[in-house]
Order: structure tokens, then C-alpha cells, then sequence
């Protein structure tokens, strides 16, 4: 009876671990898309780099929190189904993610490689025309 207990024990802190990464995981995820928005600063290319650099590293951090919840996940998998699913669960959205992005940008991208969303060539001003009679001088 009591190996039995203790075995349910040692499964249920196995299985709140993994879903304390996930948490976690998911929390640092969210918040890197709350903190990289909230960078301050005028709409140029020094802020942009900014935004990018938080969001980064935040993901970097996420990431490594999926990588273990995942590794768990797959060491613990003998406990239970359960805890493979909830362990593997961030590692397959963020490969997801990682898939929609590099497909929205191969989508919007040009057969040479250039994106689409190019600044359009803005139109020289008109030819001056000579008033009736007159020179345009």
C-alpha cells in the first residue's frame, strides 16, 4: 500500500513540475510580445532594433524553458501519456510559431528573394509646360 501512495506521490510532483514549466513557459512568452511592444521611442529603425532585441531574448529564454519542460517530458514518459503530451505541448507550439512566420515571410517574398512590401517608387513631378506665348524662364 504505501509503495503504491508514494509511487502516486512522486507521479503527481512529476506531473506539476511539468505543468509548472509549461506555465512558466507560457508566461515568458506572453510577456515577451507585452515587453518588446512597450519599448518607447519614435517609429525608426534604432527602436525597431530595440523591439527586436527584447523579443528575442525573452524568446531565447522561453525556448530554453520548452527544450526542458520537453526533455521532462520524454524522461518522464513511462509515468504517464499525460506528461509526455504537457511536456512536448510549448516545444510543438514554438516550432509551430517558427513555421507560420518563416511561411508568411516566404509567402510575401519575391521569386529573386526581395519582399513585396517595398517603398513604391514615387512619380518625378510633372514637365513644365510653356504658357501660351511665353517662355518657361
Amino acid at each position: 500500500m504505501d509503495s503504491a501512495k508514494e509511487g502516486l506521490q512522486a507521479m503527481s510532483r512529476k506531473l506539476v513540475f511539468i505543468i509548472f514549466l509549461t506555465a512558466l513557459w507560457a508566461g515568458v512568452f506572453v510577456t515577451s510580445w507585452y515587453m518588446s511592444a512597450s519599448v518607447e521611442g519614435p517609429r525608426n529603425l534604432d527602436t525597431g532594433f530595440r523591439r527586436l532585441d527584447v523579443l528575442v531574448r525573452y524568446q531565447i529564454v522561453a525556448f530554453g524553458i520548452a527544450a526542458l519542460a520537453g526533455i521532462f517530458g520524454l524522461a518522464w514518459r513511462r509515468e504517464g501519456r499525460q506528461i509526455l503530451v504537457i511536456g512536448l505541448l510549448p516545444v510543438g507550439m514554438t516550432v509551430v510559431l517558427v513555421a507560420v512566420v518563416t511561411g508568411t515571410v516566404w509567402m510575401m517574398s519575391d521569386e529573386d528573394g526581395t519582399e513585396t512590401g517595398r517603398i513604391p517608387v514615387k512619380p518625378t513631378a510633372p514637365a513644365a509646360v510653356a504658357p501660351e506665348g511665353g517662355s518657361t524662364l
